[in-house]
């Protein structure tokens, strides 16, 4: 009886009914809820709710994406390696946030020739991205090309300013 009686006061008319909360979100909610936790910085949270989106929807690259960036800062980098490799492979559109964010992975990794190729591949598909060329000066300033560096951050400078207007 007190059994039945805290499954009403929960709100569950089923024990089928009381199951992780999580599965009642659509993919959209969940991922809006995963960045939330994201930009609070709340990782693990973030990870739990972009991998609750991925269930119902698992071609969804933008849950991809976003669990891949949560994981980069939980330092799990293998992990988060598949989730934006797969992103980049079963993209239908390639995006160019999905370079970027790998690109960022093999930059911590200290692979600057990979993620030079990854920020390039970014340039190439959304020319007009600012993100890509500040990556690509990080990627030219630890190789030690001050000159790449500055022509890159005048570049994305100048691409930031045309998007504000």
């Amino acid at each position: 009886m007190i059994l039945f009686v805290s499954l009403m006061a929960a709100g569950c008319l089923s024990l089928a009914g009381c199951g992780n909360p999580m599965d009642r979100l659509t993919a959209e909610e969940a991922i809006t809820e995963g960045n939330d936790h994201l930009r609070q910085g709340d990782y693990g949270e973030a990870v739990q709710f972009f991998s609750a989106a991925l269930e119902k929807e698992p071609e969804n690259v933008t849950a991809r994406n976003n669990r891949a960036v949560a994981l980069i800062a939980l330092e799990r980098f293998e992990l988060a390696y598949e989730d934006i490799t797969r992103a980049i492979r079963d993209g239908k559109d390639q995006r160019a946030d999905s370079y970027i964010i790998r690109a960022t992975l093999h930059r911590l990794l200290k692979q600057n020739d990979w993620a030079l190729a990854d920020v390039n591949r970014a340039i190439q598909i959304e020319g007009q991205n600012p993100e890509a060329y500040r990556a690509r000066a990080g990627i030219h300033e630890a190789q030690n090309r001050p000159a790449q560096a500055r022509r890159d951050l005048q570049i994305a400078d100048r691409l930031a300013a045309q998007r504000k207007r």
